[in-house]
C-alpha cells in the first residue's frame, strides 16, 4: 500500500480494487438482519485522508481504490447497488500512525472524523454503508469513523479493508 499511496503508483488501483471488492462482497454476504429487510443500496464510504496528506500526495488514494472496486470484474456479481459516497471528512489533524502503539492510535483518531454533510443526498434510512479503509492494523481508525456514521443515523454500517497487518486478526482488530 505504501508504494501505491506514497510513491504515486496509481496503476495499482485496479488490482487493489479487486481486493477491496472481494472484502466488500464478503462483508455483504455475512450481513444478516432478522428485524428488517437487507438494504439493496450500499454506500462505499472511504475513511478520509487528512487534508495535508491529500495535498502532499496530490490525490486521494483510497478514493481511487473504491472507484476501481466499482469497476472490477466482480462488480456485477451482487444483487445490490454499490455507489461511492464520501460521508465523512477529517475534523482535526492526526499524526501518521505507522509507528504508534494501539493505545496511541486510538487516541490519535478519537474525534478525528465528522459527517461530511452529504446526508441529504444519501438518507440513512434508504441504504446501508460499507466503511472502507486501506489497511487495518489496530482497528482504531475504522472504529472511530464507524461511531460517527452510527451517531449520524446510518445503520447498518459494515466494515471492509483492502488489507490487514498480520497481527490484526490475531488481536481481534480485523
Amino acid at each position: 500500500m505504501t508504494v501505491f499511496k506514497d510513491e504515486g503508483r496509481s496503476d495499482l488501483a485496479p488490482v487493489l480494487g479487486v481486493l477491496l471488492r472481494a472484502a466488500v462482497a464478503a462483508a455483504l454476504a455475512e450481513y444478516v438482519d432478522g428485524e428488517r429487510p437487507i438494504p439493496r443500496r450500499w454506500l462505499l464510504t472511504p475513511v478520509p485522508s487528512s487534508p495535508a496528506a491529500t495535498r502532499v500526495r496530490g490525490r486521494f488514494p483510497l478514493g481511487e481504490v473504491v472507484r476501481a472496486s466499482l469497476h472490477s470484474d466482480r462488480a456485477g456479481a451482487e444483487q445490490r447497488t454499490l455507489v461511492e459516497a464520501s460521508l465523512l471528512r477529517a475534523s482535526r489533524r492526526t499524526v501518521d500512525q505507522s509507528h504508534l502503539t494501539r493505545a496511541q492510535r486510538g487516541a490519535n483518531v478519537a474525534g478525528a472524523f465528522a459527517l461530511a454533510g452529504a446526508r441529504e443526498a444519501h438518507a440513512p434510512e434508504e441504504c446501508g454503508v460499507v466503511l472502507v479503509d486501506d489497511v487495518v492494523t489496530s482497528g482504531a481508525t475504522l472504529a472511530s469513523a464507524h461511531d460517527v456514521l452510527v451517531r449520524g443515523g446510518y445503520d447498518p454500517v459494515l466494515l471492509a479493508a483492502v488489507a490487514a497487518t498480520p497481527d490484526a486478526g490475531a488481536r481481534g482488530d480485523a
